[in-house]
């Protein structure tokens, strides 16, 4: 009896010397009424939130056309731009499972030569476009994981892709016909 008495008490002691559990608030107001954060409890009994994917630091330098150069501003939407023959990025931090690709309307890869430099914390990316990029035409520049369902950083952490929509400034140029062979009489 009375060891069953002591060991009660042992574990009525032990469990209120645990602090309570605080709730911490957690914003649940994502798109479609979905969650934007998971929550679980720590092996201390801590509330854990993860806030999912982080977003992606990044700017680009495009170089234009006609020789100048023009900061591209992220934004929402469709962001308007001249006609670049190059892109240079830079991404933040140096990711290690990743690609960069511009795509035109028709979502097709836009041919260029593609150089990355991991260097200060960061990727230093440059695409130098085979032709400029058309006037009037719409583009859409993607970072995205090349193999993995995630982007990454070296410690783990994860980060959102990344995409852009370009329009380039002016009006569409009309298709050149192609050369025609002439009749013989």
């Amino acid at each position: 009896m009375r060891l069953r008495g002591w060991v009660s008490m042992v574990l009525l002691l032990g469990s209120s010397a645990c602090p309570p559990a605080t709730p911490v608030p957690v914003d649940a107001g994502g798109v479609g009424g979905e969650a934007d954060a998971a929550v679980g409890v720590g092996d201390a009994g801590a509330l854990m939130v993860d806030a999912g994917p982080a977003e992606l630091v990044w700017s680009a330098v495009l170089t234009l056309k006609d020789g100048g150069s023009q900061v591209l501003v992220p934004g929402p939407g469709r962001v308007e731009i001249g006609p670049a023959t190059k892109l240079s990025l830079r991404i933040e931090p140096v990711l290690v499972d990743y690609r960069v690709r511009l795509l035109d309307g028709s979502d097709q890869v836009v041919a260029s030569d593609d150089e990355a430099q991991a260097l200060d914390g960061g990727i230093d990316y440059w695409l130098a476009l085979q032709a400029p990029l058309s006037p009037g035409r719409s583009y859409s520049l993607h970072l995205d994981p090349e193999v993995g369902p995630e982007l990454r950083d070296a410690r783990g952490a994860t980060y959102r892709d990344l995409e852009q929509l370009l329009k380039v400034e002016g009006q569409i140029e009309p298709a050149k016909p192609a050369p025609g062979r002439k009749k013989r009489h």
